[in-house]
Parts: C-alpha cells; sequence; structure tokens
C-alpha cells in the first residue's frame, strides 16, 4: 500500500509515504519539502492521524573530511539513527509554526496532504499557467478541481478558462461540445476512436475525439512564415481530466486543426 500516511517498511519512511517527496522538492530551490497529513488511523499506528515530516535532498558533498549523503530530515531522531515523523498534536503544532493550515482527520474533507517548497523555482503566474495547461479540463468541469493561485502580495490569480482563451480556447471549446454531445458543428469533426496496436478484445472503443478548425484564423494562415510555424496540436487527456500531452502532427499543410482525445 502506498497511501499517504502508511509507515511503509521503515520507521522512518516518512508522514507522507508514495506521493514521491524526492520529485517533489526539486520545485524548492533548496530541494526541500516539508509534508504534513491528516489521514484515518491504521492498526498498524493506532491513534496516530497526522504527521508531519520534512526532508532536504542535496548531492553527496565532503565538507572537511566528513563526507555526507546529501540527505536530511526534518523529524523526531531515534537512538539508532532514523527519524520518525513528528505526530498527533506536534505535527499540528509545527505546521502552525510553519504557517501550514492544520487539518482535522475526522472530516472527510480535511483530510490529505500539505506540501510546502521553500523557496520555490516557479513564481505564482508561471503556477497558474502550468495548472491551466494541465488541468483546464477538470476546471472546465464544475466541482471536479478547486484551485486557488495566490501571490506572495495576497494577490489572488484568476484560473477561469473558456473557449475565449487565446491559447487554450480551440481545445476547451472542443472539448466542451464533444462532452456535451451536441454534435458536429461547421468546421468540426468527432470520433470514437476503436483502432488500437494491440487487439482489446470487447473493447468498443479505446477513447473519443474532437477536432476544430479556425478558417478565418490560425488554420488557414495567409503567410507563409505564419504557416510554417503553425502545426495541427491534440490534447491527449485521461482520468481524472488531465492533459499528459500536447501531441504536434507531423503534417505541415493546412488547414490546421487543435483537438482532444479522452481516453476510456
Amino acid at each position: 500500500r502506498q497511501e499517504h500516511g502508511d509507515r511503509a517498511e521503515r520507521a522512518d519512511a516518512g508522514g507522507s509515504y508514495g506521493f514521491g517527496k524526492g520529485g517533489v522538492a526539486q520545485a524548492s530551490r533548496i530541494r526541500t519539502v516539508v509534508a504534513y497529513t491528516a489521514y484515518p488511523a491504521v492498526k498498524e499506528d493506532p491513534g496516530i492521524e497526522r504527521r508531519l515530516l520534512g526532508v532536504t535532498y542535496w548531492k553527496q558533498h565532503q565538507i572537511g573530511l566528513s563526507q555526507y549523503t546529501g540527505w536530511a530530515m526534518l523529524g523526531v531522531a531515534q537512538p539508532d539513527d532514523s527519524v520518525k515523523p513528528f505526530d498527533g498534536m506536534f505535527a499540528d503544532l509545527l505546521a502552525k509554526q510553519l504557517a501550514i493550515p492544520t487539518r482535522n482527520p475526522r472530516s472527510v474533507e480535511d483530510r490529505g496532504t500539505t506540501l510546502l517548497l521553500p523557496d520555490p523555482v516557479f513564481s505564482a503566474e508561471e503556477l497558474r499557467d502550468a495548472v491551466l495547461c494541465s488541468w483546464w479540463p477538470a476546471l472546465v468541469d464544475d466541482g471536479l478541481l478547486e484551485v486557488r493561485v495566490v501571490d506572495v502580495d495576497g494577490t489572488e490569480l484568476d484560473l477561469t478558462v473558456t473557449a475565449e482563451h487565446p491559447t487554450l480556447g480551440a481545445f476547451v471549446d472542443a472539448y466542451l461540445n464533444r462532452e456535451s454531445n451536441q454534435g458536429e458543428r461547421e468546421h468540426e469533426f468527432h470520433s470514437d476512436v476503436v483502432r488500437s496496436a494491440v487487439p482489446l478484445p470487447g473493447v468498443a472503443s479505446i477513447g473519443r475525439a474532437a477536432f476544430v478548425a479556425d478558417p478565418a484564423g490560425w488554420s488557414f494562415p495567409s503567410r507563409k512564415a505564419a504557416l510554417a510555424k503553425e502545426r495541427s496540436i491534440v490534447a491527449l487527456m485521461r482520468a481524472p481530466r488531465m492533459v499528459v500531452k500536447y501531441d504536434t502532427l507531423s503534417v505541415k499543410e493546412a488547414p490546421s486543426v487543435r483537438g482532444v482525445f479522452v481516453a476510456s
């Protein structure tokens, strides 16, 4: 089991096991992440419902004659040199000192993990753009995902994405019309994709797709330079409504289209 809060096999495995702290820490300039988790108690750890652990991932290095692994942990030191997470009210107290909102494990809505990334490598605007790029399908589906991006000065950035969005609008337009089963409009094509590289017995479709064109705009660029730059692009999507890749098609001739493929 790799669920948030599990201890795994080692006593110092961490308070939030299974989400890849090492990968997340790369978003911090000092390569540090603090994870604070609230979850239902499990029989292996009765009575423990909150944990907090900090981890720093530096390269192996030497200071003087001493060699260091570069891996350091913020937790409760043990006699055998291992480190356990802070738990219970101690996790809550440290979370408050780090300005992390505390969680109530007895509330289903409040369970989960908060990650603190000191000195992030991205700005608030870059974070907003990344969220929109990868998660706009979940954002346009009401209630599926709620995201807030607040800058250091308290300014909340707008994450509204519609068919009028200058970059994502064509993808959003194709997606919304296809998912609402409104039928094809002019300059639009829908398809249930049945082809697969391997046999899929009993599978009617591996996904559904929609493509749109803009005859008065980017589909037929008027200048050769623009035509050379324009491409047909498909947003490849899977549950839970995340874009995993924007696939640029090799066909370079006009008309260019924008499309979405939603995996079954």
